[in-house]
């Protein structure tokens, strides 16, 4: 009877404890940019775009400087692929912008879940924006074992959600709008 009380009270401290500590979001992504979608954004003319990419994040976690560079080269390439050319002065300006994800989803520390927001535009005046969310995975609190947390794979998901909502929303006609345009978001 022990054995079998014994053997009850770990297997429900093993369930208890799941899921009971976040993956910390601390960790600079490695980046496919192959893996991200090219953008058509229909109507962007002349087809350049300046890059701006903010970490929102406060307080800004371990790496938040190089997270951002990771980003840029990301997009970088994905731009270059799609034939949309970098330029600091174009008319038109895509922002990113990396914040913790707290709005949708309820999270029990800053660090368990990020969101991208994408917006294009002309300069300063974001016309289309999109918005992606996704998280970390858990640790069991008793064993310590991690079933995710991979930096990479959250932020390479979000970043292909919110390319690819805001790829679907920008036209010609948004573009010019010059004021709110489009939105979509998303939660994966």
């Amino acid at each position: 009877m022990r054995k079998e009380l014994a053997l009850g009270v770990l297997i429900g401290a093993a369930f208890l404890g799941w899921g009971c500590v976040p993956a910390s979001s601390v960790g600079v992504p490695n980046l496919d940019a192959d893996e991200l979608p090219a953008v058509a954004f229909e109507g962007l003319s002349p087809r350049t775009v300046s890059l701006r990419i903010i970490d929102k994040r406060n307080p800004p976690p371990e790496g938040s400087r190089a997270t951002v560079d990771e980003i840029r080269s990301a997009v970088s390439q994905v731009l270059r692929r799609s034939g949309v050319k970098l330029e600091n002065r174009s008319k038109y300006e895509l922002a990113l912008e990396v914040d913790y994800a707290t709005e949708l989803i309820a999270v029990e520390t800053l660090d368990q879940c990020i969101q991208i927001r994408a917006m294009i535009g002309p300069r300063e005046k974001a016309t289309v924006q999109s918005q992606a969310t996704a998280c970390f995975e858990w640790r069991h609190l008793l064993f310590g074992i991690s079933f995710g947390g991979d930096a990479s794979k959250v932020y390479q998901s979000t970043l292909k959600a919110a390319l690819s909502m805001l790829d679907k929303n920008v036209t010609g006609e948004t573009l010019r709008a010059g004021g709110p345009g489009a939105n979509a978001e998303g939660v994966h």
